[in-house]
């Protein structure tokens, strides 16, 4: 949500900071959707290590590969790719869309929402990031068949 609303990609959440936050919560809190004493901007990084310096993004994905391992979460289908971080974010992509359409939700309507949540400008940027499952399929497959046939279709 972050990120969609100051317009930073996800690969640039590791270089924001909390002012940057506190920005954005400010200009809320100016509507009346927050109390604005609760807020205070400070250029604090808002991903850090221990020793209180920024994460980095190579840093967070080399974290992400050590707990991936430890996990035993690995593709054993012989391709040398492994999961990445990245990969989270095609995946929630597509389990959100999936959780729309079983919802019953208007698919079409929100997918501009999922494109600005995920950063892009054009709907066409998240497509590559929406796999066909066997459920998103099945899912579409059904709406159609009640939009084409209606009650007449068993």
């Amino acid at each position: 949500m972050l990120l969609s609303e100051s317009g930073h990609y996800a690969h640039a959440a590791f270089e924001i900071f909390a002012s940057d936050i506190n920005q954005q919560v400010l200009a809320k809190a100016r509507k009346g959707h927050y109390r604005e004493s609760a807020f205070r901007a400070t250029d604090a990084p808002l991903f850090v290590r221990r020793p209180g310096t920024r994460l980095t993004r190579a840093a967070a994905e080399n974290a992400f590969c050590r707990l991936r391992v430890q996990a035993n979460v690995l593709r054993h289908d012989g391709s040398r790719y492994q999961p990445r971080l990245h990969d989270l974010r095609h995946s929630s992509a597509t389990h959100r869309l999936l959780s729309w359409y079983q919802s019953g939700a208007n698919v079409q309507r929100l997918l501009p929402h999922l494109a600005t949540y995920l950063g892009h400008i054009h709907i066409s940027g998240t497509q590559r990031y929406l796999t066909l499952t066997p459920q998103i399929l099945q899912q579409a497959s059904q709406r159609f068949e009640r939009y084409a046939f209606g009650d007449r279709h068993e």
